[in-house]
């Protein structure tokens, strides 16, 4: 689960859904998880005691098996994120397309043994393999693929709420994932995204055939027709209004969100931040039905027609308003002393409120929409209070934080190597031939990475750890725990983004934010490729003071001047010069505080 958490946070969210589907089978057979996920009411009637002892004696077994498979029923429910790399993702060259597609073909199969009941009305023996076919194909498409995503999260969810009651009766397996939260996931959070992957779903279809989406409302429902064996009645003509009502009405989701938490019974008093937060993101989210209607997939050949009453402000402005209340009761109930800080720097979370304040500003998807307004603006400027002005925020915030990371990790790793060859340089001198050699074959493999990291642009995470770990081998960790390498990676405020005149105007909307963050995201592709490009003019520049040249004199019997050798690393220090220089523009950059520097609250 935190390698996985890892991954999320490093826009790895395919290989994050991988990691929590493989952790989810280990020590269990598939085929058992897959048959306790579609039993029904009645067979478990028939038989009481065997469902539920065999529970427990996994929850036994693996104490954090419910938070998992709710981290797992969320990366599902994240859709919109998977799918761009699911099925028709083109961005991957090299390795990393090489693992992207075992991967998906390894969910792919894990999923249609699992979820074909989603598409099967169980008639006869053939509706299984048909219903097998049609997930297989309905995971080729990015829209498709959205919808099975988020039907498959809804019956987790609503498993795992029934199962978290068990855990109850296992000593140490209690953790914030509790049934109110389940609860709310299975009738608010989840219902609302696959609302929206339907609509888009129908949206895209029509446009391309050309016709307006208004008709489809009364047809949206069918997606949902197979799960009505698996849920009771009640509960799923409750989820069936929700799904149905997109794009959501604030009144009907303020009362969704009343009823999943309870509040009518138990009162605001008794909500933990967990529950404000949760409420915060259903009200966010449903941002996403108002402003502006999603793009169309690439088979749609016009635009979409948004239909006549989804720009209408008042309800923008009554979700935005709800999504705040919530937002500034959960940091409120979330807040302590020692979370109490000035900054939000990644380096010095510490305490609930400050990593809860992170994730809300940085990562959470759900918020994408709520960031580029002027309320979220000012909730910042009147909680976070940091030293310099709150920037608009862009929807998506991970690809510019890593390509900001890529560029800080090659600049900082490159200028320790320039550092040590000038200093192996300094007299007196610290080895003879054969430790230049060595130097040199460490040196001539970090080349050879950076030519194939240019050419999947530094994308591919596996790539980065190894030069972190070439880095780390020739410099000496002193050096290396001076200037803090590998860096970690930034969130969103510690970004120093050079913005045109006029880009932080309140009168401007947030479109200038996203072209400003595409803007830099392929400024540092480019800057990476060019960096590969030197990098081959380099090394053929070093030809005839290269490693196989002092190979060939040490196996000759020759002893190469002290000078000499001086000269082959001053060569290579100007080499990791030239690529410092090429990274370090001020387009993009970092700037980390020193945990000293933090000023906690009184």
């Amino acid at each position: 689960m935190m390698v996985a958490s890892v991954q999320e946070d490093l826009g790895l969210f395919l290989a994050a859904l991988d990691t929590y589907h493989g952790a989810l089978c280990l020590g269990e057979l598939e085929s058992r998880y897959t048959a306790s996920l579609w039993t029904r009411r009645r067979d478990r009637w028939r038989h009481p005691f065997r469902y539920p002892i065999s529970m427990l004696w996994a929850i036994r077994r693996r104490r954090e098996l419910i938070r998992l498979r709710y981290q797992y029923a969320k990366t599902l429910a994240y859709s919109e994120r998977t799918v761009e790399n699911l099925p028709l993702a083109t961005d991957a060259v090299g390795e990393r397309k090489v693992l992207r597609d075992q991967i998906k073909d390894r969910l792919i199969a894990a999923f249609v043994g699992r979820y074909w009941p989603l598409l099967s009305s169980f008639r006869d023996a053939a509706d299984r393999a048909e219903a097998q076919r049609q997930v297989k194909e309905m995971l080729g498409t990015p829209a498709t693929a959205r919808v099975l995503l988020n039907l498959a999260a809804l019956q987790e969810f609503h498993r795992l709420h029934e199962d978290a009651l068990l855990a109850w009766l296992v000593p140490g397996t209690r953790s914030e994932v509790t049934r109110g939260a389940l609860r709310f996931a299975r009738d608010v959070w989840a219902p609302l995204r696959l609302a929206r992957a339907v609509h888009d779903l129908a949206q895209d279809q029509l446009t391309v055939a050309g016709v307006e989406v208004g008709w489809f409302a009364e047809q949206r429902l069918v997606a949902m027709r197979n799960l009505r064996p698996w849920w009771p009645r009640r509960l799923y003509r409750r989820v069936e209004t929700m799904v149905g009502s997109w794009p959501v009405q604030p009144v009907l989701l303020r009362d969704a969100v009343a009823r999943a938490q309870r509040r009518h019974r138990l009162g605001p008093g008794r909500l933990g931040y967990l529950d404000y937060y949760q409420a915060a993101t259903a009200y966010a989210y449903g941002l996403y039905g108002y402003l502006p209607v999603p793009p169309p997939s690439p088979e749609a050949e016009v635009a979409p027609i948004p239909p006549g009453d989804l720009g209408e402000d008042r309800r923008q402005h009554l979700l935005t308003e709800y999504a705040v209340i919530e937002l500034q009761a959960a940091l409120a109930s979330a807040g302590s002393k020692v979370a109490g800080q000035v900054s939000l720097q990644a380096t010095t979370q510490t305490g609930v409120a400050s990593r809860l304040r992170s994730w809300i500003a940085s990562s959470d998807p759900d918020f994408g929409r709520l960031r580029g307004s002027d309320e979220f603006r000012f909730l910042q400027l009147d909680l976070y209070q940091p030293m310099r002005s709150v920037l608009r925020r862009p929807e998506n915030v991970t690809r510019i934080r890593i390509a900001a990371y890529v560029k800080k990790l090659l600049h900082d790793g490159a200028a320790l190597l320039e550092q040590n060859w000038h200093q192996r340089c300094e007299p007196p001198w610290p080895g003879d031939v054969h430790d230049l050699i060595k130097w040199l074959d460490v040196d001539d493999r970090t080349w050879r990475l950076l030519a194939r990291m240019a050419e999947d642009r530094a994308w591919y995470w596996l790539h980065r750890a190894e030069f972190c770990r070439l880095v780390t081998e020739a410099v000496e960790l002193v050096y290396v725990a001076d200037l803090r390498f590998p860096p970690p990676v930034p969130v969103f405020d510690e970004l120093v983004i050079e913005k045109p005149d006029g880009l932080e105007s309140l009168s401007r909307r947030d479109e200038s934010v996203e072209a400003r963050v595409d803007e830099l995201t392929r400024h540092v592709d480019e800057v990476v490729q060019q960096v590969g490009r030197v990098t081959a003019k380099l090394s053929a520049a070093t030809a005839e003071f290269g490693l196989a040249t002092l190979r060939r004199v040490d196996a000759e019997g020759d002893r190469p001047g002290v000078e000499h050798l001086r000269a082959v690393c001053s060569r290579r220090a100007a080499h990791w010069q030239r690529v410092v220089d090429i990274l370090s523009d001020d387009r993009l950059r970092v700037e980390f505080v020193d945990p000293v520097n933090i000023q906690l609250e009184p």
